[in-house]
């Protein structure tokens, strides 16, 4: 075979075996919840009461620490600016393979990802056996959360030469004093793996905003006096993980909280109709109204959690009294229609009335998780008319749905199977995979700390072999052989059987070994990975494809005597990738 012949091999494979680079991640400035646009869900159904009714005193722990007042513009506050926008992502639903996906339904899908991994971490299987990692990794989460809460804060101080100081300072002490009581008081309800056990604090003297529940989430998320809705949505509409990390304690308890309350209410058996006002980029909105014109099953996501009312009314009650500060935006009302349940059909993503939990009962909230998606069925114009005034909109008709079972079902089982410190190191997997290096290294700094915790623990070699990885791709590779050998270590010493793992690390040694040019080393460390992946059932041989790649690289590299030599490896990896699915292999391996 020709030089060029397999300099043009070694490029694909290359590109093959790299990381992929994180998305561009841009930090929005803040959004409030109390906005006039805000979005909210109506329900029109008059069984509602009845489907929510009885579940919300069984998710609301009680009062603790100090009363706290209420700001007097507790509902439309006077300084908003308009962006609590969650902007939609449209997609096409048909597609089933992870190939065909678009930049839209890939972003959603990990996103989804994470969303399953925090529906479970922090649960003990069994609430008398608890997992000294739970604590632990919990620890951690909680402080990591207060420190970036306090330097949120303080960079919201106004300069004393701002416009308005006066009011802008008596406005930020009143989010300080929330910010310390939330330091203070809130801490996550525990579940166990089966949720058969909740600890919840129930407190049913007083509901609504006259009830100050500052140990649960859901009422410190509807309180926007304390700015965490502001912080939340922002960085899960700009999709900046590091902050999403910094935060998941928080996240972690309000995505568990939702799904529990979703489990526990009863079931509707009549459709729901819900409402949401928002205002989109008017590009976009052509965009959607295109697409659902020529094609079927076109999917919105929208990242974040999704708010509501059961009031159409409410949901359009703002329109007209606040011009948008962003340019070239139109008004938006999703009427979201949810379907009974068929018996033994599989639950969308959940969603729960919190009317009864909210700081601001009178917007009559229903509350989204992370991760749901609905399907386009019709998009026309209306209007409506307010204190004799006419003002235009557009109707966005959505369904409730699922995305792809296939998919889904393969988050969900590869999540439930995991422990709690398995979870952590998918939670890591990802993060690199996004390219979300700094991040992930902060979380596996953080575990590192205190190694007397998770000495023993069969996770310790995953951490190891991931922080070898982000060396690896920063190009720090002592460091990286460093990170791998310890992996190795801990490995033969925790689980010497897994070959799995011991094949993957020895094939990350291999190739770090390339990038530095030392052949002989490279290729002495990825033979030692095919043996041990040669010993496995071909049906569980999860790096070998990418084992192939490495040695064809390391021949290829060694000049042109061994070319035929790289072409055998490249043509192996090459047929075991065609013969299976994209995503099959993972660069880190099935924990």
């Amino acid at each position: 075979m020709s030089k060029a012949a397999n300099t043009k091999k070694k490029q694909q494979w290359n590109a093959g075996s790299v990381i992929p680079r994180k998305p561009i991640n841009f930090f929005g400035e803040n959004q409030r919840r109390t906005s006039s646009t805000s979005v909210s869900i109506a329900l029109s159904s008059p069984s509602i009461n009845k489907t929510f009714a009885g579940q919300q005193k069984s998710v609301l722990p009680s009062i603790s620490g100090a009363q706290l007042p209420v700001p007097s513009s507790a509902f439309h506050d006077e300084d908003d600016n308009d962006e609590s926008f969650l902007p939609p992502k449209i997609f096409d639903g048909s597609k089933s393979s992870i190939n065909d996906l678009s930049q839209a339904s890939s972003s959603y899908i990990w996103l989804r990802r994470i969303k399953e991994i925090f529906l479970q971490m922090g649960k003990n299987k069994k609430t008398d056996d608890e997992d000294p990692f739970v604590n632990y990794d919990m620890e951690i989460a909680r402080d990591d959360m207060l420190k970036t809460f306090k330097q949120y804060i303080e960079n919201q101080r106004p300069d004393t030469t701002a416009k308005d100081y006066e009011q802008k300072i008596k406005k930020w002490n009143v989010e300080k004093l929330y910010a310390e009581t939330f330091k203070m008081s809130y801490k996550r309800n525990t579940f166990d793996q089966d949720e058969k056990q909740v600890q919840l604090n129930v407190s049913t003297n007083q509901s609504g905003g006259d009830r100050l529940n500052f140990e649960n989430a859901i009422w410190w998320y509807s309180c926007n006096e304390a700015s965490i809705y502001s912080q939340i949505n922002n960085m899960l509409r700009t999709e900046n993980f590091e902050l999403l990390m910094s935060y998941r304690y928080y996240i972690i308890d309000l995505c568990q909280m939702i799904e529990h309350a979703y489990n526990r209410q009863q079931q509707s058996d009549t459709n729901i109709k819900l409402y949401r006002s928002e205002k989109i980029d008017s590009g976009k909105l052509i965009e959607m109204t295109e697409k659902v014109g020529k094609f079927k099953n076109q999917l919105i996501s929208m990242n974040g959690f999704i708010s509501t009312t059961i009031n159409e009314d409410i949901a359009t009650g703002g329109y007209g009294q606040k011009e948008s500060k962003r340019p070239n935006v139109s008004p938006v009302l999703y009427e979201i229609t949810i379907e009974p349940k068929k018996p033994g059909e599989k639950c969308p993503c959940a969603f729960t009335n919190i009317e009864q939990i909210s700081f601001h009962p009178e917007e009559k909230e229903v509350l989204f998780s992370i991760g749901s998606i609905f399907v386009v069925e019709n998009i026309n114009n209306d209007f409506k008319t307010q204190n004799g005034k006419s003002y235009e909109y557009t109707r966005i008709r959505l369904k409730q749905t699922e995305y792809n079972e296939t998919i889904v079902n393969e988050m969900k089982s590869k999540v439930k199977r995991s422990s709690q410190s398995e979870l952590s190191a998918l939670l890591i997997e990802y993060l690199i995979y996004l390219g979300e290096y700094r991040a992930a290294k902060r979380y596996l700094n953080s575990l590192f700390k205190n190694v007397s915790v998770i000495k023993d623990d069969s996770s310790l070699p995953l951490f190891y072999n991931s922080m070898g990885i982000i060396y690896t791709q920063q190009g720090l590779y002592g460091d990286a052989i460093r990170c791998y050998k310890q992996a190795l270590d801990h490995q033969i010493r925790l689980q010497y059987s897994n070959s799995n793992r011991l094949a993957q690390i020895y094939n990350n040694i291999g190739y770090v070994y390339l990038q530095m040019e030392h052949n002989e080393e490279a290729l002495e460390n990825i033979k030692k990975a095919e043996r041990l992946q040669l010993r496995e059932l071909k049906s569980i041989r999860q790096h070998l494809p990418s084992i192939y790649s490495n040695m064809g690289q390391v021949y290829y590299s060694m000049g042109q005597a061994y070319y035929d030599d790289a072409d055998e490896q490249f043509k192996k990896a090459e047929n075991m990738y065609e013969q299976h699915t994209y995503g099959t292999y993972s660069t880190f391996g099935a924990l």
